[in-house]
């Protein structure tokens, strides 16, 4: 049989180890409640087998009353913060009045060996109510969520619990007189060495149950934010629907007003024209900026999925800016894309814009599309401007960068930004070809279909 003050030891060592793991463990997750009270309510159970260790070495006052006043506050501690993990309201009331009636209990019986069992049993009763509690608890969730972690620390409460239980009964039964703690008995042995392997379990349940927790807030989070992108998202689509219809009306009023009046003069012709082109850089200032703050928001994750025709979207483009579309692809089939059809049109939109900005002949623009293995497309738009130089092409996409000699062509340095950025959410890629012109080639290279 183990010497009972080498079971002290160890079992002082095993809350000691189990209270540093724990406390830095709630140290990383601070947001989670439970973690500090049972990096607390284990010190205190540390301490308080130090205590007993000393016990013949040091006053019985401290051996004796502060020590199992220690390990029942510590156990008070660790049923509380059980509470507070389960979001259980803690019953602070019921911890206090239990210890102070142990407390005062013992300040009568401390001073007498021969009121050991009497504080044995006593002991046993106050940690027996905070271990069956604490595993009931925790076994109570373990029925709903069928989490090992609540099955491991609740049962090792429950199995420490019923040691303490078998101990006093064995006492009882075998009418097992002890008179002095640290004398070697069966049953201080036994007990001391089988505390220590439930509390092993208890320390792995409860280290689980705080990376389950962390896991829990994660996820959660993750859903929050996603939900708020989309939120978010739908209001940037809305206040673009608010823009875009006051600036269509405008337009059509222009267009309007010159079918009615046949014999409308010069000046009302310039008028109406400077109009609609104020109307028209509106209406792409509007669609630059609110792109941004959606794409700002928008990742791979939660990018709108449709099935459309990239097709039929560069055709319209073309007939838009007037400018040729070559299909080349066999039988001139739609290709189809999955993504957002209005992100990827004014992305498109913005090249086009920007090869007839610098281009030098607008007749010689254009824009392509090609498929190759059925699994990579290729979008070419063409100029025949000047080739860029290679210090201005590494930094042509970021954002509001303009090329000094640019400086006399009305521009923002947004668009070219917008564009790689709508490409990139698409898992595309772009890049900047001279092939006796410019071409901004964009290529998906996933699995596409046609029809």
């Amino acid at each position: 049989m183990l010497d009972i003050r080498t079971l002290t030891v160890v079992l002082g060592a095993v809350y000691t180890i189990s209270a540093v793991m724990v406390y830095f463990a709630y140290r990383q997750n601070k947001q989670i409640d439970g973690p500090r009270e049972w990096s607390v309510g284990l010190m205190f159970f540390a301490c308080g087998f130090l205590l007993l260790l000393l016990r013949g070495m040091i006053a019985p006052f401290a051996s004796i009353v502060i020590a199992n006043s220690l390990i029942a506050i510590g156990n008070a501690i660790l049923f509380l913060g059980i509470q507070k993990y389960l979001g259980l309201k803690p019953n602070y009331k019921l911890a206090i009045a239990i210890n102070v009636i142990l407390f005062v209990a013992f300040l009568f019986l401390y001073d007498d060996n021969r009121n050991l069992n009497t504080r044995i049993h006593l002991i046993t009763i106050i940690n027996l109510i905070f271990f069956l509690g604490s595993g009931f608890l925790l076994l109570q969730r373990f029925a709903q969520t069928k989490s090992s972690a609540y099955l491991l620390a609740g049962g090792g409460f429950l199995f420490d619990g019923s040691n303490l239980l078998l101990r006093s009964v064995w006492m009882i039964v075998k009418n097992e007189n002890v008179t002095y703690l640290m004398n070697n008995s069966t049953s201080t042995a036994f007990l001391f060495l089988s505390i220590s392997m439930g509390h092993i379990l208890i320390t792995v349940g409860l280290l689980m149950l705080i990376s389950e927790r962390l896991q829990e807030n994660l996820a959660s989070a993750l859903k929050s934010e996603k939900q708020a992108r989309l939120e978010q998202n739908n209001f940037w689509a809305m206040v673009s629907h608010e823009f875009k219809t006051p600036l269509g009306t405008i337009l059509n009023s222009t267009q309007l007003v010159e079918n009615l009046e046949k014999d409308i003069q010069a000046v009302s012709r310039d008028a109406l024209d400077r109009v609609r082109r104020a109307t028209f850089r509106l209406s792409r200032l509007v669609d630059k900026s609110l792109i941004h703050e959606w794409t700002s928001s928008t990742t791979n994750d939660n990018i709108r999925q449709v099935e459309f025709s990239l097709t039929e979207i560069l055709n319209n483009l073309s007939f838009e800016y007037e400018i040729p579309f070559h299909n080349h692809n066999k039988d001139h089939n739609d290709i189809l894309l999955q993504g957002d059809p209005f992100l990827l049109s004014t992305a498109f939109s913005c090249l086009i814009d920007n090869a007839l900005k610098y281009g030098t002949n607008r007749d010689s623009c254009y824009v392509s599309i090609q498929m190759e293995n059925n699994d990579t497309v290729i979008v070419d738009v063409f100029n025949e401007g000047a080739e860029i130089p290679v210090n201005i092409r590494e930094r042509i996409f970021e954002k509001f960068y303009r090329a000094k000699q640019h400086a006399g062509i009305s521009g923002s340095g947004f668009g070219l930004y917008i564009t790689e950025k709508i490409i990139h959410l698409h898992k595309a890629h772009i890049e900047i070809l001279h092939q006796e012109g410019t071409i901004f080639r964009t290529t998906f290279n996933q699995e596409r279909t046609t029809k």
